[in-house]
């Protein structure tokens, strides 16, 4: 009966064990952390790569290799910088940087 009931407790804990550590996200960020403030600096475009071979620049942005004046989606290439790009549309301009400006104001402090 001992054996029984001893076999019955390991097999409830071992279960149990499996359920909880299927429900934790082993990529979800510490509880003490934010990830709010990405959400909203977050856009449809992202700038991966700039390189620069002394004679001409070019960028990665969404996969696409582009040099100015080429156009993705409704913008246009206007300018590429060291660590960001210049776009422009009839109706806005828009900013692509390298880095997150959320991290590099945190590593200014």
């Amino acid at each position: 009966m001992y054996k029984l009931i001893t076999f019955v407790t390991t097999l409830v804990f071992m279960l149990t064990g499996q359920v909880v550590a299927q429900e934790v996200d082993p990529t979800r960020p510490l509880s003490g952390s934010s990830t709010v403030a990405y959400h909203h600096v977050k856009s449809t475009m992202q700038l991966q790569s700039i390189v620069d071979n002394g004679e001409h620049s070019t960028v990665i942005i969404n996969g696409k290799v582009l040099k100015v004046g080429d156009r993705i989606e409704q913008y246009q290439l206007k300018q590429i910088n060291k660590k960001n790009v210049v776009l422009s549309s009839p109706d806005k301009h828009l900013e692509l940087s390298l880095f997150s400006p959320i991290v590099a104001n945190q590593n200014e402090k």
